[in-house]
């Protein structure tokens, strides 16, 4: 048997699954979608999600400083995909300044 891209996509999500992730199907998150969460395929960041892992991961600081970590965590931008992708790990993993 050999693998196709299918065939990994299922396993990963069903990993995923068991890890606690929620999973979502790409049709079901296409724009225009009840699920979508997004208006064009440009959104890259889902932000009513993101609005929620903050305020679900962060209950007891005030409502102002998470709106304010949601707008530094959108904001982030370096000159290379690579600085921009370190930076963002770096405020999951650390926590937003």
């Amino acid at each position: 048997m050999s693998l196709n891209e299918s065939m990994i996509e299922d396993a990963a999500l069903e990993w995923f699954g068991e890890l606690g992730y929620a999973i979502g199907h790409g049709p079901h998150l296409a724009p225009g979608e009840p699920e979508a969460g997004r208006a064009s395929f440009a959104d890259v960041v889902l932000r009513g999600r993101l609005r929620e892992a903050i305020r679900r991961l962060n209950p007891d600081i005030p409502e102002e400083a998470r709106e304010e970590a949601q707008r530094k965590v959108l904001r982030v931008g370096t000159p290379s995909l690579n600085q921009t992708n370190r930076a963002f790990h770096r405020m999951l993993r650390d926590g937003v300044e």
